[in-house]
């Protein structure tokens, strides 16, 4: 499970995150997403990155379907904008990733 990184950084930094199927969130403060990794684990799964710090409502800013075993990495030119955080809804059980932010 992750813990919610509460710094400020001028430099993307990568936020790791694993865990159940369900809610993680990653940041608990505005940030700019610079690129996001995942790994569907051993079945796959659809990952959602949502624009709010403590569940999976409101704004979706990101989301991606993989198959068992797949890995992929999506860089941004222009950053995604986070307002409220980073919470990411997993439908896969042993699926983990990063985000990059600043």
């Amino acid at each position: 499970m992750a813990v919610a990184n509460s710094g400020v950084a001028t430099r993307s930094r990568p936020a790791v995150w694993s865990g159940a199927i369900g809610n993680v969130v990653v940041e608990d403060h505005p940030v700019n997403v610079t690129a996001i990794s995942f790994n569907g684990g051993a079945g796959g799964g659809t990952f959602r990155i949502f624009d709010n710090a403590t569940t999976n409502t409101g704004n979706v800013i990101y989301s991606q379907t993989l198959i068992a075993n797949q890995i992929d990495t999506v860089l941004f030119p222009v950053p995604l904008k986070a307002r409220n955080g980073i919470t990411i809804n997993a439908s896969a059980a042993l699926g983990v990733g990063s985000i990059h932010a600043f």
